[in-house]
């Protein structure tokens, strides 16, 4: 007769000494159950081979779980299915941040957008509800950074002057408080006021006038050697690439070329990391040393029109 299994759970009559009478039927069914389980099971099935093609259809589940290993090892990216995985799927999703998008409500408010992201100390913040530091008295011509951490286990942010430090990756926490994760920074003006910005994925842009200090980072260079341009008034210590605006005011003679201290170029009259001609405007993301600097010259004496130049940080890429 046909077995139940696997496509069934097998029932068998309770048979009582003394009443029943045990047929052959009776062994034949079980004997015939066995089979059907040792054939879905297949032969060895704790013998493991990590080296089958995995199908839709495996035959039993000895080639199923062959190729299970054989996935398994390829997504390990190991020698074989059972070594020590070099990273587990928390150590590879833990330095994320989903959302936690920062926001300027005005010059002395802030947000955290909805999202989600781990401290280094393996908290998990839920961010359900956007949350908002207002009423804020800031120093003047300060940075100033934004965490998020659990307080008593809900979600909460803080704006401070402590630094964020390097982590992991691209991930960041607050200086000797590993619950504190970093989301991003903002800058005061002169008077105290947060500079006005939009954040977008990890890009900051300043919505304020980019041609004054501190957006403006070069004010009428005209250096012909490799000179310094500090970027850091405007971009934090969590950005190595910032969005410029480069305006070569000389009309007649001088090529403005920009690098960096770390470029391995040398910077001359043809080679650079971006070249500006005359009387021309460049707006490109810029790479920075760990300064937070890059380094200009002009190709020649720059003369005709203004014959300097201008660099205006218009925003900067951070990791967080």
């Amino acid at each position: 007769m046909t077995a139940y299994y696997p496509d069934s759970i097998p029932s068998y009559p309770t048979l009582a000494n003394g009443v029943d009478y045990v047929l052959a039927e009776h062994q034949n069914t079980k004997r015939d159950e066995i089979v059907a389980i040792a054939t879905e099971l297949g032969t060895n099935p704790k013998t493991i081979t990590d080296a089958t093609t995995p199908t839709a259809t495996p035959d039993d589940v000895a080639q199923y779980l062959d190729m299970v290993a054989t996935q398994l090892k390829a997504i390990l990216g190991e020698s074989n299915w059972y070594s020590t995985p070099r990273a587990n799927l928390f150590n590879l999703a833990n330095t994320r941040i989903h959302g936690a998008r920062l926001i300027w409500n005005s010059v002395n408010s802030l947000s955290v957008d909805i999202g989600s992201c781990y401290a280094e100390n393996g908290d998990f913040i839920n961010i359900t509800g956007t949350l908002t530091a207002s009423s804020l008295s800031l120093s003047n011509s300060t940075w100033y950074h934004i965490y998020v951490y659990l307080n008593s286990g809900v979600p909460a942010m803080e704006v401070v002057t402590t630094a964020p430090v390097a982590w992991k990756g691209s991930a960041y926490s607050k200086k000797d408080d590993t619950s504190r994760r970093y989301v991003g920074s903002v800058k005061t003006n002169s008077s105290g006021e947060v500079i006005n910005f939009l954040m977008s994925g990890n890009q900051i842009s300043y919505r304020a006038n980019s041609i004054v200090s501190p957006l403006r980072v070069l004010n009428g260079g005209s250096a012909t050697s490799e000179t310094t341009i500090d970027a850091s008034g405007i971009v934090p210590v969590t950005a190595r690439i910032a969005i410029l605006r480069i305006f070569n005011g000389a009309t007649s003679a001088g090529f403005f070329i920009t690098g960096t201290s770390d470029d391995g170029i040398t910077i001359s009259s043809t080679v650079g990391v971006t070249i500006t001609g005359l009387g021309s405007t460049t707006v490109c993301p810029h790479p920075l040393d760990a300064s937070r600097a890059l380094t200009y010259l002009y190709s020649t004496t720059p003369s005709g029109g203004a014959a300097v130049a201008y660099v205006d940080v218009y925003g900067y890429i951070l990791e967080r």
